[in-house]
């Protein structure tokens, strides 16, 4: 997609240029594109880098309530005497 977008707007410069200038023209485009493709690459680095943060952090958190939420199981139970207490209920 970018090359595209280059490409046109080298043809559209190129048309209006004297052919003296040409050769310029495209070794400053040249130049450019290979530019763009550095910045590319960067913020493609970035964008992962800073992706794997965010999911590093989900997954701590997810990690830290399943903790606390263990944690709680054992205060969980109903004893045996509460169980004894409750009454049936019929549906008729």
């Amino acid at each position: 997609m970018v090359d595209k977008l280059i490409k046109d707007k080298e043809d559209t410069v190129l048309a209006s240029v004297p052919d003296k200038m040409k050769p310029s023209i495209e070794e400053n485009f040249n130049t450019q594109t290979k530019e763009i493709y550095k910045v590319l690459d960067d913020m493609t680095v970035i964008k992962n880098d800073e992706s794997n943060k965010v999911y590093n952090k989900c997954f701590l958190l997810t990690a830290i309530i399943a903790i606390l939420g263990l944690a709680a199981v054992p205060f969980n139970k109903m004893k045996e005497t509460e169980l004894g207490k409750t009454k049936p209920e019929f549906v008729v």
